[in-house]
């Protein structure tokens, strides 16, 4: 078994400890949060903050479990060159074929169905029950959360986050951190930076 540990010990970081706990070939150690709590809820060890990190033992994998994108990527970024980030993948996640591709640190929770020529990058997050259509990418970063649906022929740039229950309809491009937010519609591509709401969705301004 290799050794693991998960930074972020918030709800999302917790969900990963429960899923590590179905892949018997990872043994899970413990988190590593900047908060620095005496134990998650479950009384799971909390070894440090993130910094603490490189005290670990050589060979120990890392599992960034941060929705944020852009906290996840700054993480990365800062002890990427040190570490091995392991693909954690629930054994319920269907992604059969050889056309398919999973780069590196990425979290599949239980119930995602992966079809054919879909190449996610690094560090993604594919939350419960997602749902992506052929001939989709999934650039750098990207955060989908439970129950989306990205259909076919559609590219998401990096540090895209997707609401819960949100739906990408086919042959679309999000560029780079795009924000949908949760429930709604996309029916229309969209530059970089955009916030995306409503049904069909609409950009939204603060």
């Amino acid at each position: 078994m290799k050794k693991v540990a998960i930074i972020g010990a918030g709800g999302f970081g917790r969900e990963t400890a429960w899923l590590l706990a179905q892949l018997p070939q990872f043994d899970f150690v413990g988190f590593f949060d900047d908060k620095e709590k005496n134990g998650a809820p479950e009384n799971l060890p909390i070894l440090g903050k993130v910094s603490d990190v490189h005290q670990l033992p050589g060979g120990t994998g890392l599992v960034i479990a941060i929705a944020n994108p852009q906290i996840r990527q700054g993480i990365a970024k800062q002890i990427d060159r040190h570490f091995e980030f392991p693909n954690v993948i629930h054994p319920q996640v269907v992604l059969d074929g050889p056309q398919n591709s999973v780069g590196r640190g990425n979290i599949i929770a239980a119930g995602v169905i992966i079809t054919t020529n879909v190449h996610i990058h690094d560090f993604c997050i594919i939350n419960l029950a997602c749902t992506i259509g052929h001939d989709t990418q999934l650039s750098n970063y990207c955060s989908l959360m439970p129950q989306c649906s990205v259909s076919g022929h559609v590219t998401l740039g990096e540090r895209c986050y997707v609401g819960a229950g949100a739906r990408i309809l086919q042959n679309l491009e999000m560029g780079a951190d795009t924000v949908v937010g949760a429930g709604a519609v996309v029916t229309k591509s969209c530059a970089a930076g955009k916030k995306l709401m409503g049904v069909p969705a609409k950009e939204y301004v603060d």
